[in-house]
């Protein structure tokens, strides 16, 4: 089995005004079958335009600072946070910093199972913007690696994507599992081996992969240094419901 590793340098880069996205994996470019990856980033003092995403949009910061302006609130995502956007609002947003904003984003929008769910008269159910600390979650055990859930449908309210953080200090080995659509992860630090199918795939610091759905993938920090990576999943989405 080929999985893509795919870092910002593999990424075409689109504008979305003065920001930049670069989308790592998606259905339309054939190496995701629900979910959307990819880094956005904006200068200092920019503001991007007001925007909609069929599904929730779940951000996490890697360096600075943003302001999303939603529904008439405000709220502020630094390094080391992250926000969840519910379906179908607009989020315009402004950076804060005085240093580019890096983020990686995580969307449903080309999702074939949520675009039959809606058509099938699947809605979304009422939910708020929400910004949480990675270090505010108490970590959960995953083999010997460590997990933290910032989002979940079932414990947050949140429609259809669950968004967590991992880590594992060097040697850790996590429990075999799989998820029951894509999982997307990108790696902010450290290095990680993963064995799918009996073939190993290295994940160093600034890159991500996108792991098919029902796909049993054993994970051992490898680095000199511990990994940490931020990942989103479609555990518990609706339109995945089987």
């Amino acid at each position: 089995m080929t999985l893509p590793i795919r870092s910002a340098q593999d990424a075409k880069a689109e504008a979305l005004g003065p920001f930049t996205r670069q989308i790592l994996f998606a259905p339309s470019l054939g190496n995701s079958r629900y979910m959307r990856m990819a880094i956005v980033t904006g200068p200092p003092g920019t503001r991007s335009p007001a925007h909609t995403h069929p599904g929730n949009e779940a951000i996490y910061t890697v360096q600075g600072e943003i302001m999303c302006a939603i529904a008439g609130g405000e709220y502020r995502v630094g390094s080391g946070h992250a926000i969840v956007i519910p379906p179908d609002t607009p989020h315009p947003g402004s950076i804060m910093s005085d240093m580019p904003w890096i983020s990686i984003c995580f969307y449903c929008d080309e999702c074939p199972a949520l675009a039959a769910y809606r058509a099938g008269g699947g809605t979304a159910r009422a939910e708020q913007p929400r910004v949480v600390s990675a270090e505010a979650i108490a970590p959960e055990q995953l083999g010997e690696l460590r997990r933290r859930i910032l989002f979940t449908p079932s414990r947050d309210g949140i429609n259809y994507l669950r968004l967590g953080v991992a880590e594992g200090p060097v040697g850790a080995k996590g429990a075999v599992h799989k998820h029951l659509g894509n999982e997307c992860f990108y790696t902010l630090r450290g290095q990680a081996t993963l064995v799918i199918g009996g073939e190993p795939h290295v994940m160093n610091a600034g890159s991500g992969m996108s792991i098919p759905p029902d796909t049993e993938h054993p994970l051992t920090s490898t680095g000199a240094e511990t990994w940490n990576a931020v990942a989103a999943y479609c555990d518990e989405c609706p339109a995945l419901g089987r």
